[in-house]
Order: C-alpha cells, then sequence, then structure tokens
C-alpha cells in the first residue's frame, strides 16, 4: 500500500545543519517508491518535510496526500485502510461543522482528530498507520493500528536505544527532531543495529546500513 517518509525539526538550525539535505531526505523517500502507483508528491514547510507515494484505491481522483487539514494547519501522511471510515462522518461533521471535499479514508483521520482528539482513534477500525503534524512544525501525532499489521518507523537524533531495553507503560525523552517513516528503509539516515531490548522489533529504531 502506501509509503511515506518524514522530518520534523525542532528550530531551523536543526534543519539547516541536517546533514543529508533536502536532496538526501528525497533519495531515502525514493527507496519506497514500489509503495505506491502514483507520483511522488511533497510537503516542505521551514521544519517539517514530508513525501508520499500512493496507491490509490478510495477516492482515486481527490485523495492525493500529503493531505492538508480542512482549516490547513495540520496535514497528516497515513498508509493502510480505515474500514469504517464513512460511518464516523456524521459525528465529525456534527462536531466541527466541515464539508468534507473528498471520500477518503486520510480526511477522515485528520477531520476526525481536529474534531476528538486522539479519542478519536479508538474508533478506527482496519489496518494503518499515520503521522500528523502541525504545518509549522510545533506537533506531531504518530499513531498504527492495535494489531501492528501497518508498521511505522521513528528515530529520534542521539537517543540511546538501551531506554528500550525493558517494559515502561511511558517513555521521556528529549530531542532536537524526528525522522520517520512506513518503512525502515524509508528513514532519513544512517543506521546500524541496537541487537538488544524486548522493544527493538517493536520501536523499529535501526536497521543495518
Amino acid at each position: 500500500m502506501c509509503g511515506y517518509t518524514g522530518l520534523l525539526f525542532l528550530t531551523n538550525a536543526e534543519r539547516d545543519g541536517f546533514d543529508m539535505g533536502l536532496s538526501g531526505f528525497r533519495n531515502a523517500a525514493q527507496r519506497i517508491a514500489h509503495r505506491g502507483d502514483q507520483k511522488r508528491r511533497e510537503f516542505l514547510s521551514e521544519r517539517v518535510w514530508l513525501s508520499h507515494y500512493r496507491l490509490a484505491f478510495q477516492d482515486v481522483e481527490s485523495g492525493a496526500q500529503p493531505m492538508l487539514s480542512n482549516d490547513m494547519l495540520h496535514v497528516i501522511v497515513f498508509n493502510g485502510e480505515i474500514y469504517n471510515h464513512l460511518d464516523l462522518r456524521d459525528a465529525i461533521c456534527k462536531q466541527s461543522k466541515i464539508i468534507f471535499k473528498t471520500r477518503s479514508d486520510t480526511e477522515t483521520i485528520i477531520e476526525g482528530w481536529k474534531a476528538f482528539g486522539n479519542a478519536f482513534f479508538e474508533q478506527l477500525e482496519g489496518e494503518y498507520s499515520f503521522v500528523i503534524l502541525d504545518v509549522k512544525g510545533s506537533e506531531l501525532v504518530a499513531h498504527r493500528d492495535n494489531s501492528g499489521v501497518k508498521p511505522l518507523y521513528l528515530q529520534s537524533d542521539k537517543l540511546d536505544a538501551r531506554k528500550f531495553s525493558s517494559y515502561e507503560c511511558e517513555y521521556s525523552f528529549q530531542t532536537k527532531g524526528l525522522k520517520f517513516s512506513s518503512e525502515i528503509k524509508g528513514v532519513a539516515s544512517t543506521k546500524s543495529w541496537c541487537r538488544t531490548g524486548l522493544l527493538r522489533q517493536y520501536v523499529g529504531l535501526y536497521e543495518p546500513i
């Protein structure tokens, strides 16, 4: 199905110091071109870079990604399918008073989150992973289906992966930015194995170069 790659920079200085540059980001995104049947699309702002390859089967004409929210304040990249997304739209419209522009499940996700927050995700039925970001780079929400069917890989700069060697209900760490992708080779970074820790495979931070 679809493939996405993204970067979130917390400051302009971090963006300017990104050693791979925009061309390196695009090269990383190209590694997962096989995930889509449409031309790659990008969203680039001061602190957010997104790339998406779409395999289109729902609302082929108007469901392109990265997709901006109705108020243009947030953007989403998504892989998967939400089976009940049309059933959720009435409640979203009543809450937010928006008029949906597409019949894409991508739009249902982002507008449902805008209307109800993270609690909306409990209503989703399907297999999926997605990332929603503030277009200015001040907020990021990453989520995947509870069964883990659709992967989501995250990398935080200078994070010691041994933090995940034991299970905790919540992990806290500081970072200057985040890199993410729906397929591990799409993460825009140099990678090496961290072979310890029960969450290594689930978290998906590193792979061989």
